[in-house]
């Protein structure tokens, strides 16, 4: 526990902190508390004076110490591995061709394909000029005109057929700060389409009617369009005017 703090007697004084730290986290990133994971820093020892460390098992494994530098985690019943970052499920897994093992329930898997592979283990190959996502798929693209063309217009159309109630269809952007430019769009329960858009310093949401349920085979086109100060949504070749306005989005080049 750290130690109690003296009261300031003087503004100029300084005070000092002794006790341990963990699980640091600023604006909702964890930072590794390592020698390897900090820039810098001066008089600073291990906590427990052992090699296990804060999260050092992992799935709610125990560490137990075997000796100054070695360690050995106890794993729960579904985990395995060194430091129980392996699920029994998906040992000698028969995923195929850089597939990822997803575990389910004991002892059953399923394999995540990548771009070109499917069926139950990954192993036939698929071609497709439409794509099928189920839940978790995702595919990316990235524009290879990007360091040529005018930033300030940003043009985007697909097809789309929509079968579940909420989903995300497209985001154009990074996402891996708050102030990251970002174009996201998607289905909203009951039949309607959801248009997001931020610049940094402002944020505005819309969304329109979109009734996909109508027909059996119901592929809708949506076009989104933005310019300096205006941005535009398209469905059904019907121009909608989003609400707020844009004024230069610094999207990346991937998609």
């Amino acid at each position: 526990m750290p130690s109690k703090p003296n009261k300031c007697h003087s503004c100029r004084q300084q005070l000092h902190f002794t006790g341990g730290l963990r699980e640091l986290k600023i604006n909702g990133r964890e930072l590794e508390l390592t020698e390897t994971g900090a820039v810098g820093g001066t008089n600073i020892g291990d906590w427990d004076g052992t090699a296990c460390g804060y999260k050092v098992c992992h799935n709610g494994g125990r560490c137990r110490p075997t000796g100054a530098d070695s360690f050995v985690c106890i794993c729960p019943s579904s985990w395995t591995g060194s430091v129980c970052n392996q699920s029994v499920s998906c040992v000698n897994n028969s995923c195929r061709h850089g597939s990822m093992c997803a575990p389910s329930t004991v002892p059953s898997y399923s394999c995540i394909c990548p771009l070109g592979w499917g069926g139950t283990y990954c192993d036939a190959k698929v071609s497709s000029d439409t794509f099928r996502f189920v839940g978790n798929s995702h595919i990316k693209y990235r524009d290879q005109r990007f360091n040529t063309r005018n930033l300030k217009y940003t043009q985007v159309s697909f097809s789309v057929y929509a079968s579940s109630g909420d989903g995300l269809i497209a985001w154009l952007g990074m996402a891996e700060h708050e102030d990251d430019d970002y174009l996201a769009v998607g289905t909203a329960a009951p039949s309607r389409v959801a248009l997001l858009q931020s610049n940094a310093d402002q944020l505005a949401e819309s969304a329109f009617s979109l009734n996909y349920k109508k027909h059996k085979y119901s592929w809708g086109c949506i076009g989104l369009k933005s310019n300096p100060g205006s941005f535009f949504m398209e469905f059904a070749c019907s121009p909608c005017a989003c609400v707020g306005s844009l004024r230069v989005l610094r999207l990346p080049p991937t998609v």
